[in-house]
């Protein structure tokens, strides 16, 4: 946990010191509509989508006028809904977002993000069972997304992740990945 931590704190301190204007820190918080794929050896196969959340803080870097590096950490409700239940997995995501200013407000981005697992229950006719253990503890992602920015500090953003990685331990051929939609708020101080 400790190297956890470690890293977290070297992301957001290279993101300030790579600044060439002010750095700005921020929150945000919003809503993800989550699900699993599983694809490969000879399955394929979608769920119905989670609805959850997302909150965390982010450090944005401006280099010129149009472009930006903004490191975030965030805690995210993902999973997916079954027939019957839901698969509910809660990781600390680091999105290392690149961010083109496209006209006045509103920017495009994109950016790798790693995820690290907190935890993942089954929750069936009313039963939650803890299956953390089925799951690999680190997740890759690819995300895109827009932002807009409002006067005052306030931004709203678009995101989709799109997991990179195989998320289910002991899955044979088959993979399972994590995608999410998550449309939220944020202020920048």
């Amino acid at each position: 946990m400790k190297k956890f931590y470690l890293l977290i704190a070297a992301v957001m301190m290279a993101g300030a010191s790579m600044a060439q204007s002010p750095v700005k820190f921020g929150i945000k918080a919003g809503g993800n509509l989550a699900n699993n794929t599983i694809s490969g050896n000879g399955v394929s196969a979608s769920f119905s989508n989670l609805t959850s959340y997302y909150v965390g803080g982010l450090v944005t870097a401006s280099f010129g006028s149009k472009f930006a590096f903004q490191p975030e950490v965030l805690l995210s409700s993902q999973g997916t809904k079954v027939d019957g239940g839901s698969l509910n997995t809660l990781y600390v995501n680091v999105p290392l977002m690149f961010k083109y200013n496209a006209v006045a407000g509103l920017n495009l981005q994109a950016g790798p993000q790693i995820g690290f697992l907190v935890s993942a229950k089954e929750k069936f006719d009313g039963e939650s069972i803890d299956n953390k253990s089925d799951y690999n503890n680190l997740d890759l992602g690819a995300n895109i997304g827009a932002e807009y920015n409002f006067p005052m500090g306030l931004f709203a953003d678009l995101r989709y992740t799109f997991g990179l990685a195989n998320i289910a331990k002991d899955s044979g051929d088959a993979t399972m990945r994590n995608t999410v939609f998550s449309l939220g708020l944020g202020f920048r101080f």
